[in-house]
């Protein structure tokens, strides 16, 4: 898992370099879902910690977890499937 290093009460920085991340994006060309996953680990393993960004024109205005939690439990071939929040 991630750690976290809070810097301020409103800034946390995880830091990834033992992970691996795949992006995906939109038609637009906006990163639309973020994955972290041990190194190794196939898109089809359910070892993936997924997020979604939601935007308002070209902002983000939220970054959501799948299945509402940060677990590393879920597929990235599967992320289009899942519930965010």
């Amino acid at each position: 898992m991630p750690k976290y290093k809070q810097e301020t009460d409103e800034q946390i920085t995880v830091s990834v370099e033992k992970y691996i991340q795949r992006i995906a994006y939109t038609v637009e060309g906006f990163t639309e879902f973020i994955g972290i996953s041990y190194p190794g680990a196939a898109s089809s393993a359910s070892t993936w910690q997924i997020r979604k960004l939601n935007y308002d024109g070209t902002n983000v205005v939220s970054i959501l977890f799948a299945s509402g939690n940060g677990n590393f439990d879920k597929v990235w071939n599967d992320r289009a499937t899942y519930v965010y929040s």
